[in-house]
């Protein structure tokens, strides 16, 4: 089975600190001085333009190295086989973009994992494109219904309304991604069906030579 692919991202991340110190600097000075003096103001901005490239000095940028999941479309070579792979990674785009705005760690953890399954799922069908039928199903009505669901406990969550009907609907949204996980598993098992009979059979060919042979 196809394993999930990942890309190495460099990425360069500001420190706080200098923005921290400026506006903690123009806070002391509002109380000490009055800024509404044109001489106060000028000295104060020279200044904080210094303070702020010393402080930069001292908490420079780091940069970071992380792994994300590679979900680059892949091609099968067949015009219409590759318009329902496209599909499919424009949805798993959307549900990227929806799982960097839920700040929900369980949530979180069950968008990597259908994502991780779609990837898996479409890298298959590049491979075996004349199984595209089998995923006609989960491209357009699955993967719709798993935006849909998503972008309404966004709205609801961003309305910070605690109405029982909310709260039950969010809650309700949280296990059918529960559920959907199960349904995307379920999906990448189907298309490894054939593979895996023809596993069973070699395996089944094999212990009955070992038996012969006395293994």
């Amino acid at each position: 089975m196809n394993s999930p692919v990942f890309r190495t991202v460099t990425k360069t991340e500001n420190s706080p600190y200098p923005y921290y110190i400026v506006a903690g600097f123009w806070l002391v000075g509002a109380l000490l001085f009055r800024f509404y003096r044109l001489p106060t103001l000028l000295i104060f901005g020279a200044s904080s333009i210094v303070l702020y490239i010393v402080a930069k000095r001292i908490f420079p940028p780091k940069t970071v190295t992380i792994k994300e999941i590679d979900t680059e479309p892949v091609k099968s070579g067949i015009r219409d086989v590759d318009a329902v792979l496209q599909n499919g990674y424009d949805s798993i785009k959307r549900i990227r973009e929806l799982n960097d705005l839920i700040p929900h760690e369980r949530l979180s953890y069950l968008l990597d994992r259908l994502e991780v399954l779609s990837g898996s799922i479409f890298r298959h069908i590049a491979e075996n494109p004349t199984k595209v039928s089998q995923i006609r199903r989960f491209v357009n009505y699955y993967l719709p219904s798993t935006i849909k669901m998503m972008e309404t406990w966004h709205d609801m969550s961003t309305k910070g309304i605690q109405a029982d009907n909310i709260k039950s609907s969010m809650e309700r949204i949280e296990k059918v991604m529960e559920t959907m996980v199960k349904v995307y598993e379920q999906q990448l098992d189907t298309l490894y069906f054939d593979a895996a009979l023809n596993v069973s059979a070699e395996i089944d060919v094999l212990e009955k030579m070992f038996a012969q042979e006395g293994i």
